[in-house]
């Protein structure tokens, strides 16, 4: 059975993952860059020591650092 952790974690991994595979190909900015390695490097650190809870941990940089920014760019666009 899949729990929300694992749906969490799963969403703090692979955003960030197209995030960075979407800059690297464009000419993007830099922040997205460091917004998405800065989640991962999270979601990492959160999996080796606070495992039960790594995919909240995550999915909230996530929320901070990647979702938050990107509509709040399309409400000012």
């Amino acid at each position: 059975m899949i729990d929300l952790n694992h749906i969490l974690l799963f969403l703090a991994v692979i955003g960030p993952l197209a995030v960075l595979a979407n800059s690297l190909r464009s000419d993007a900015i830099t922040s997205w860059r460091l917004s998405s390695a800065i989640v991962l490097a999270i979601t990492g650190v959160a999996w080796i020591f606070f495992r039960p809870e790594a995919g909240y941990i995550g999915a909230g940089a996530w929320f901070a650092l990647l979702f938050l920014p990107a509509v709040g760019l399309k409400r000012v666009a």
